[in-house]
């Protein structure tokens, strides 16, 4: 038994736990810096939607090129997935450091943008803020997770909102700074030029051509503000556990929840757990890992975030060049508010998803939405090719589209923990998904011209559709782990009492021969 001498040395806040609004205050504080983080995410990934003309013609490049560049940026994501889904588990206390270690890359990168001329310079730079985006996404969402536990799945729609409103920012930065022509020298006059080309091989129409520097400074800006937030977490006590020994009266491999302070943080080398229970602890995760159930689950994760951010990626990079040099022939100016539009519905879509996860299984909530998703997807091929009814349908199928990725983790959290091995097997499907999809729309569009865009996005929402009902089905045999696992869960979200410290000692102590009954600590 822990006795009170024994807690004194490891400071104050374990003798006197800290009052519900103390211990709320990071925890709010976190997530809406993950909020924030989020909507950098999304600025300075679809700020490249309105500005994709004006890449094209400053590197001299067409679709299928672009289109390789921007597979490229789903490579980078890769890679970030693959360091930031180790180091997110392996030093998971530093992941507030890593977030804004992202960030300042992704800001040096959008520095960067404008002044790129020739297309492996292009490839090069978005190679690295895709690999700045793996290494977000891989840190804040398991972030997220271990604040919130079961209660995860309102905040995950509500962070991955902020995504939404920050790429409906991104065309409000790049219409101001539209170029005009100036063809009338002597009357000092600007001219809006307006030539939509439809062509299999057009590059951009001037009308869409903007001077980039001022929106990619601005964007890089918002990012380094972020990246402070993060590093200011610093100040705020973060809880870890830890497994102890005890000098006297506890035995080997006792847990208690840590809080972390300047004058015990350079104590952590003799607080960890010890060798036996890590290496316990590894075999069991390992084992975890390799059942069937859970590798069907991992299999069928990826396909799903394959085509849900494919799906993403290619309808928020190339919705614009389709309403304006495809059949729909909108204007450029109508082109940023229907670009506008979407990002407001999609960043709408997940606010509201995030009360109706309060009042609805997330598993029926995520079947109504792909239905959803499917349908208005088909609808974008059907309609008549007007810009009233190109509005109205984008509008819909962001309202329905945009909750899929954080629902899917929400309900897959319900089953199954997130953690940087599952990010990673998301990103991994993610990046996959968006450079494959990516570069298939750029290749299609520039042989088929423009009218290959929403028939792309319907195939994609069908796989979409097989891939959900499969999930669905798998985490209903895998059941409801905070539903099973009720003492463990009241242990993880409050300060743990003495009666649940002995039952985790009991569990973590247990004979040799006997199966250990929770690694979770």
């Amino acid at each position: 038994m822990v006795t009170h001498s024994d807690l004194s040395s490891y400071g104050p806040e374990l003798q006197h736990p800290a009052s519900a609004k103390v211990l709320m205050f990071p925890k709010y504080a976190k997530t809406a810096a993950l909020v924030y983080s989020w909507f950098c995410l999304g600025l300075y990934s679809e700020i490249l939607g309105p500005t994709l003309p004006t890449l094209m013609k400053q590197t001299n490049i067409d679709y299928q090129q672009m289109g390789t560049a921007l597979s490229l940026r789903s490579v980078g994501l890769f890679s970030g997935s693959l360091l930031g889904g180790w180091t997110s588990d392996r030093w998971a206390w530093l992941r507030p450091g890593q977030l804004s270690l992202a960030l300042l890359i992704a800001a040096v990168t959008n520095v960067l943008i404008p002044w790129v001329r020739t297309l492996p310079t292009l490839c090069i730079v978005l190679y690295v803020a895709g690999c700045s985006h793996g290494l977000l996404t891989t840190n804040g969402n398991p972030l997220l997770a271990s604040i919130w536990g079961s209660e995860a799945s309102g905040p995950f729609s509500l962070m991955h909102a902020g995504y939404g409103l920050g790429a409906a920012i991104a065309p409000l930065l790049a219409a101001p700074f539209t170029i005009h022509d100036e063809s009338n020298a002597t009357k000092n006059e600007t001219i809006n030029i307006q030539k939509n080309l439809v062509a299999f091989y057009g590059n951009a129409s001037d009308s869409a051509i903007i001077d980039p520097t001022i929106p990619y400074n601005l964007v890089a800006l918002v990012l380094l503000v972020c990246c402070g937030c993060f590093a200011t977490f610093g100040g705020f006590r973060q809880c870890r556990i830890h497994c102890i020994r005890s000098r006297k009266n506890s035995k080997p491999g006792r847990c208690l929840k840590f809080t972390r302070t300047p004058e015990n943080a350079v104590n952590d080398t003799t607080q960890t757990e010890s060798c036996i229970t890590r290496i316990r602890r590894r075999i069991q995760q390992l084992y975890q890992r390799t059942t069937r159930g859970v590798f069907v689950l991992l299999v069928c994760v990826f396909i799903m975030y394959f085509t849900i951010v494919g799906n993403e990626r290619v309808f928020g990079k190339f919705m614009f060049s389709y309403a304006v040099f495809g059949p729909i022939q909108m204007s450029a100016q109508k082109g940023y508010l229907l670009n506008l539009i979407y990002w407001i519905g999609f960043g709408l879509a997940r606010v509201i998803t995030c009360f109706l996860a309060l009042v609805m299984p997330v598993q029926l909530l995520l079947g109504l939405i792909v239905l959803g998703t499917v349908f208005s997807s088909a609808g974008l091929i059907f309609i008549p090719r007007t810009d009233s009814w190109f509005f109205a349908f984008t509008s819909v199928f962001s309202l329905f589209k945009s909750p899929l990725f954080p629902v899917t983790l929400a309900a897959i959290n319900r089953s199954y923990a997130i953690t940087g091995l599952l990010v990673l097997i998301v990103n991994v499907g993610s990046a996959s998904g968006a450079s494959l999809l990516q570069y298939a729309a750029g290749s299609l569009i520039n042989i088929y011209g423009q009218s290959a865009f929403p028939y792309l996005v319907f195939a994609t929402a069908c796989v979409v559709l097989v891939a959900v009902v499969l999930l669905i089905f798998i985490l209903r045999k895998l059941g409801d782990r905070f539903t099973l696992n009720k003492d463990q869960k009241n242990w993880e979200i409050g300060f743990p009492s003495e009666q649940n410290l002995n039952v985790l000692e009991d569990t973590l102590t247990s004979d040799a021969s006997g199966p250990v009954k929770s690694s979770r600590v």
